[in-house]
């Protein structure tokens, strides 16, 4: 056998080959299957352009199962199309309704890539399911500063910025907020870790990302739930460390009960009517305008007798200081003799 001959000979076993092959994908690939109870996840979203309107629920992918026929190359698409979830669209239900009905065979073959796979005979089990809308709205809630035990300056107040928070959120969950508020908590716990920064120097300060608490019906987590910010910053102002002023001479009045006052007078002995040489403590701030004389934050005292059953055998009491809110008082004052007198009453 020459050299030519044996090379159409293997030619020929080649191309008988190839051919052989192609039959046998053909008729592989032509061949259909029956594949039964497939597992798959679904998750429901609404329409394109409509998902910021709407809480789809449930909001999380759920199982179902898919039986169909297709030939081998159709089940390996299928298989490698299902291993993510598969979006279904669902169309918002008729007005005042919130609930949709899906069928689930004919959402899985509205689907773009599921439907280009061509299956036959599917069968999808659970057969439907029942899918929520709910309508999102959005509100603005503003942010109140809670103070807790930081020493701040009582004359100026702590901002928020921002001020307000933007929540979109169903409808139904927001419609019973009535008149709540988002709470930045501003206390030693919450400054814990964060910088402070000076703002204008001095005692002014800066705390940023204090961390938003939001009243309970708001989730969070819920992928229907979006919240314009959920940190804000604190411009504050600490107290002036504590300073202590001598007030030289306190008002001194009598506090008894209006009945008592009718039957008895109480008179402090050489008519006394001012304690003198108080010694306050405080923030600067307060303790300068006190030593001003500034009305606004006035100092007194009172004698106030705690047994009154036994009035008429008082001798002394000791006196009660009044200080401004925020300020105390350093000691205690001397005790003041007392002479009790009953009022005659009647002809």
């Amino acid at each position: 056998m020459n050299q030519r001959t044996l090379i159409q000979k293997l030619e020929t076993i080649v191309v008988v080959t190839v051919v052989a092959m192609l039959v046998w994908l053909y008729a592989e690939g032509a061949s259909t299957k029956d594949r039964s109870r497939e597992p798959v996840s679904v998750r429901f979203v609404a329409p394109d352009g409509r998902e910021r309107n709407f809480a789809v629920s449930p909001d999380q992918a759920v199982s179902a199962s898919v039986s169909f026929k297709g030939s081998s190359s159709q089940v390996q698409n299928f298989l490698d199309l299902v291993g993510d979830p598969i979006e279904l669209i669902v169309e918002p239900p008729d007005a005042g309704q919130t609930t949709r009905t899906l069928v689930l065979a004919d959402a899985l073959v509205r689907n773009d890539a599921f439907g280009k796979l061509g299956l036959g005979n599917i069968v999808v089990e659970p057969a439907t399911w029942e899918v929520v809308m709910r309508p999102l709205v959005t509100v603005t809630l503003p942010v109140r500063v809670e103070i807790g035990d930081l020493p701040l300056d009582p004359a100026t107040t702590p901002v928020a910025t921002p001020d307000s928070v933007e929540i979109t959120a169903p409808a139904d969950v927001l419609d019973g907020l009535g008149d709540a508020v988002v709470l930045a908590r501003l206390d030693r716990g919450a400054l814990a870790g964060l910088s402070e920064d000076p703002a204008t120097g001095g005692r002014e300060k800066v705390a940023r990302n204090i961390a938003l608490e939001f009243p309970a019906a708001i989730d969070r987590r819920s992928p229907s739930t979006r919240l314009s910010n959920q940190v804000v910053r604190v411009n504050y102002t600490l107290a002036d460390p504590d300073a202590t002023v001598t007030v030289e001479r306190v008002p001194l009045y009598v506090n008894l009960p209006v009945g008592t006052q009718l039957a008895y007078r109480v008179i402090p002995n050489d008519g006394q009517k001012f304690l003198f040489d108080v010694e306050l403590r405080g923030p600067k701030g307060l303790i300068d305008r006190i030593a001003a004389g500034d009305p606004a934050y006035p100092v007194t005292a009172e004698i106030r007798i705690k047994d009154l059953s036994g009035i008429e055998s008082t001798t002394d009491e000791q006196p009660v200081v009044v200080p401004p809110a925020g300020v105390t008082v350093v000691g205690s004052p001397p005790r003041v003799g007392l002479r009790v007198e009953r009022r005659v009453t009647g002809p």
